[in-house]
């Protein structure tokens, strides 16, 4: 998956697995990398099965990183998004949603001067592939 910072400020990319226990409801876990380490766990409900599947989902990103005192931090949030998923065949979809997502404890910097937000636009796009 790629998440995409709604300010342009970069990008994150990002690895995990599903698991859908219906058609229609798919649990997911993932870690994240970018300037910093996040992981994410979420679930997305399916309102269509067919070939183009909209969405909403939600969930929890978690990032760590090191604020202005040189101490190490975690930054745990909460997602809400809409997209559409297209079923390119019974083992391949592409996804792309858009999603506002709010962290608590950000206070701090990391990296180059960039501050952590507490409110962002998180736009994803993304493969999945199912056994």
């Amino acid at each position: 998956i790629l998440r995409v910072d709604g300010q342009g400020r970069g990008a994150a990319g990002g690895i995990g697995v599903a698991y859908a226990p219906t058609d229609r409801v798919e649990l997911e876990v993932a870690g994240l990398r970018s300037s910093i380490w996040g992981v994410y766990a979420g679930m997305r409900w399916r309102f269509l099965t067919g070939w183009v599947r909209p969405y909403a989902g939600g969930g929890f990103p978690v990032f760590f990183f090191t604020d202005d005192n040189m101490t190490s931090r975690t930054a745990v949030g909460i997602r809400g998004a809409g997209g559409i998923e297209l079923m390119i065949n019974g083992h391949l979809s592409s996804e792309g949603d858009g999603g506002i997502e709010h962290f608590f404890n950000v206070s701090g910097v990391y990296g180059d001067e960039k501050t952590l937000d507490a409110t962002v636009v998180v736009p994803t796009l993304g493969i999945i592939g199912r056994l």
